[in-house]
């Protein structure tokens, strides 16, 4: 069982990658600044590896958007590598395995995000009358 300071601990890493992960996803014209966020995304797991990108993406693996998505997210995976180095996180440890555990929930995050960024969804804020309606 993990402590409240181990919780807390796990969550700051969480949201300093997350925050680094989309800063370099912005630069590279993949996500707007904020990461879109919806329950359904963070509940569901899968790789972003050449089977999505074909056969769920639909985009040919040759093609530069297939292309700029893989190595925006090369870039991501450097980074957690690069975090986790500087965290000084001890192999084969309970923390090292609950870092990384949280280290590939951003990454699935992001990614989700990304492909959401491509289809064209926004952020949009709502007011009382657009819940009215």
């Amino acid at each position: 069982m993990l402590s409240e300071e181990d919780t807390r601990d796990l969550d700051r890493f969480e949201q300093l990658l997350e925050d680094g992960m989309v800063k370099i996803c912005s630069g590279a014209g993949m996500l707007p600044a904020e990461l879109l966020r919806n329950p359904d995304i963070d509940g569901l797991w899968d790789d972003m590896d050449e089977h999505i990108l074909r056969d769920v993406l639909g985009l040919p693996l040759d093609g530069p958007e297939a292309k700029k998505i893989s190595d925006t997210l090369q870039s991501c995976a450097l980074a957690v590598l690069g975090l986790l180095q500087h965290e000084g996180v001890e192999t084969q440890t309970a923390r090292g395995f609950y870092l990384l555990a949280r280290a590939y929930t951003v990454l699935y995050r992001v990614g989700a995000a990304i492909e959401l960024h491509r289809l064209g969804y926004r952020k949009v804020p709502l007011t009382r009358t657009a819940l009215q309606r």
